[in-house]
This record gives structure tokens, sequence and C-alpha cells, in this order.
């Protein structure tokens, strides 16, 4: 497919290309292949969209704009701040597609659970990611935080107001993530004095 640029069209003119756009946003489930796309045409989709309005069947087509910005170099972060309603399967897609990050920002991504954390860890995870953030990802439970346990060069975490999050939950970090620097768990409520000193014995 031609992969230049959008055709200019003189000002003020209805745009029918902008019309063809909302149309191929509103209707991606319908793409089974999305690389006969060209990527300005795929950028322009994400654009209408809008990173907020995101939503499993959208992945894909995130994956192909993603590997043409980066071309033939390795991804190390990922930004999908504010991504709420896509459910775990979609998350456990892009962790599968992409593979091993060095960072990632999931915060504020309402639907996002504990099985997608697993995936997180088995597939774009491992010793190389050093920082994630959950914050306001409130479906997370101590079983999403034994998956993050898994992440063992994490030094950064931030999951503020992951309320279903426990002192279970802190202690399987804390002893999996040794190289913790930076635990941030502001607004956790489930939170006693036990989860201060499991994190002194296991990351001071």
């Amino acid at each position: 497919a031609d992969q230049g640029g959008p055709p200019q069209m003189a000002e003020g003119v209805p745009q029918l290309f902008e019309l063809c756009i909302a149309a191929i946003s509103k209707n991606l489930h319908l793409y089974r292949d999305l690389s006969i796309l060209p990527t300005w045409i795929c950028e322009r989709v994400l654009e209408c969209r809008g990173q907020n309005k995101l939503r499993d069947e959208d992945m894909p087509l995130l994956i192909e704009t993603t590997r043409a910005a980066i071309g033939d170099g390795p991804l190390k972060f990922l930004q999908l701040r504010g991504c709420y309603t896509v459910t775990d399967a979609g998350f456990s897609f892009v962790f599968k597609e992409l593979g091993t990050l060095e960072a990632m920002d999931l915060s504020f991504c309402e639907l996002l659970g504990d099985s997608a954390l697993g995936n997180l860890a088995r597939f774009a995870g491992g010793p190389a990611m050093q920082s994630l953030n959950v914050t306001g990802c409130r479906k997370i439970t101590d079983a999403g935080c034994s998956s993050i346990s898994r992440l063992s060069g994490l030094r950064r975490l931030d999951m503020e107001v992951c309320n279903k999050v426990t002192d279970l939950g802190v202690q399987a970090i804390a002893r999996g993530c040794k190289n913790l620097e930076h635990l941030n768990l502001g607004g956790v409520k489930n939170l006693t004095n036990i989860s201060v000193q499991i994190l002194s014995d296991h990351c001071g």
C-alpha cells in the first residue's frame, strides 16, 4: 500500500477523506488485516478514536502503528494511560505481540486486572522491566501483585488507589522485586503497618 501522506484538499470543502477516516475508525472490527492500510491512515484513525476511547478491537491497529513508528529498533516504553474501555483480553494481546519492555504506563486503565498482569509478566516483563505504573487500576488484587513480583528488575512501581491490594500483595512484591527504589501505594486503604515492616525487611 502507498505509505505517503494524506491528500491535499481545498480549505472549506467538505472533507471526504475525513469522513472515510471516521468510517474506518467506527468499523475497525470489520478489518481482518490492518496491514492493508497505509501507516499514515492508521495514525489518523488512532487520533480519531482517542486513547481514552480505545477498545480491545483497536489493539491490532495500535500494534501496527507502533511497529511502523519504531522500525527495526526495539520498543522500550509503552504508554497506554487512561484506556478505560480496554479489557484484560486487549492488554494481553498487546503484551504478547510487543514482547519485552523496559517501562510501561497503564495508569487509570480501569478494566486492567490480574489476568492481564499475568500475561505482562509472562510476555513483556522479566528482568528488563524497570518501571510500571498501574495507578488507578482498581481491579488489581493480591493475585496481580504476585504477577508483578515476577518482574525481578523492577525499580519503580506506582499503585495508587489499587484498593483491592492487601498486605499479602505487598509482601509478594517486596520478596520478588528486590531492586525496587520507588513504590507508591498512596490511597491503598487495605494496608496496615505490616506492609511497612515487610518493605523495610525486603527492600531496605
